[in-house]
């Protein structure tokens, strides 16, 4: 089983429901209104006309579009994991002297990587603040029109306010980065007690079908994956997490519950770790 920490096939990289509804959907939906006022601007129609073309027209439409894509990313995501899913010969046995390297490598490395940042406001303030901002948007292109400032300006001004919603996209997704490194100990320790069950159960009646080996293996990676999280290294522990679910791929029965759960976390993890780096690039350049 050679495999580095860090390096496995992640599942498709996908935007996040709550990123696509609690921030995009606003925020895509304030376009939308600009697009209607401005007609009201014009004199193409009452304002009447364009709050009801928003409401019944482009919001619905709006909604409903992100809500089929996050639909269908999650048909996609699963089929690649069904794809996954290939038949199993023989499981294999781990390299104990290979797994201990592994995770000598991530202990002596731990503290070289930033951790995920905890943002000030959880996922309800921030879906609170961008409905404010939104709005405060609103409000202001509808002041600035009703003060005879040219359409333009007022267009300006309301895309100020919105470009104020990109660090909360970016908040949104540190959190849920966050939230994915530190509930790593509370899902392994389900999943060791498990693997313990399985460890003393006799070799026919094992869900996993594997060997004491792999068992004892998982052991030692869970154990580490534990303590580096509760030391503050969460990094080094969703490393940890990544050669679980390599080792429960190789040596674990597909379909067993200590294989799903451990492939269920770093699935998660992984995910919320790869957005958060593309979200930092986007908003470091």
């Amino acid at each position: 089983m050679s495999k580095p920490a860090g390096s496995s096939a992640s599942t498709p990289q996908e935007v996040a429901w709550w990123d696509r509804l609690l921030i995009r959907v606003p925020g895509y939906s304030l376009f939308a209104w600009m697009g209607a006022y401005g007609m009201h601007q014009a004199g193409d129609i009452s304002l009447g006309t364009a709050a009801l073309l928003f409401f019944t027209l482009a919001l619905p439409l709006l909604a409903g579009w992100q809500i089929f894509q996050v639909l269908r990313s999650r048909r996609r995501t699963q089929a690649w994991r069904d794809a996954q899913r290939i038949s199993q010969g023989r499981l294999g046995v781990p390299d104990l002297s290979e797994i201990r390297a592994s995770l000598d490598r991530l202990t002596r490395t731990r503290a070289l990587r930033p951790e995920p940042k905890k943002p000030r406001f959880g996922s309800l303030a921030i879906f609170l603040i961008i409905l404010g901002v939104a709005g405060l948007a609103i409000a202001a292109g509808i002041l600035l029109a009703k003060l005879g400032v040219a359409g333009l300006s007022a267009f300006a001004m309301v895309g100020m306010l919105l470009a104020a919603i990109r660090p909360l996209q970016l908040m949104g997704v540190q959190n849920r980065a966050h939230r994915a490194v530190v509930s790593i100990p509370e899902k392994l320790t389900e999943i060791r007690e498990l693997v313990m069950r399985e460890r003393h159960a006799p070799s026919g009646q094992r869900a996993t079908q594997a060997a004491d080996s792999a068992l004892d293996a998982s052991l030692l990676i869970i154990d580490a994956a534990i303590a580096l999280s509760r030391s503050g290294y969460f990094r080094a522990s969703a490393d940890c997490v990544e050669l679980l679910a390599h080792l429960a791929t190789q040596c674990w029965l597909a379909g067993s519950k200590p294989r799903n759960l451990a492939e269920k976390l770093h699935n998660r993890v992984n995910a919320a770790l790869a957005q958060l780096a593309i979200e930092e690039r986007h908003a470091s350049s």
